[in-house]
């Protein structure tokens, strides 16, 4: 997850940028390190698309997304 993890840095620096990470990972350290880079949320490829779209509309919305 390396390059997902400059990648989310690098479109962390936009301040207009907010970065959900989905994955097919189940490291929680691999998504721990996406956190610290900068993603808003990581979610598991295999959650619900309704639980992925809640999490873009709460963002969008300016609220909380982290459990």
């Amino acid at each position: 997850m390396s390059q997902v993890v400059q990648a989310v840095r690098d479109l962390d620096a936009d301040p207009d940028v907010h970065v959900i990470v989905v994955t097919g990972s189940t490291d929680r350290a691999r998504w721990g390190d996406a956190i610290h880079a900068g993603a808003r949320k990581v979610l598991s490829k295999s959650q619900p698309l309704y639980d992925i779209l809640a999490t873009v509309r709460r963002i969008i919305a300016g609220l909380p997304v982290m459990d």
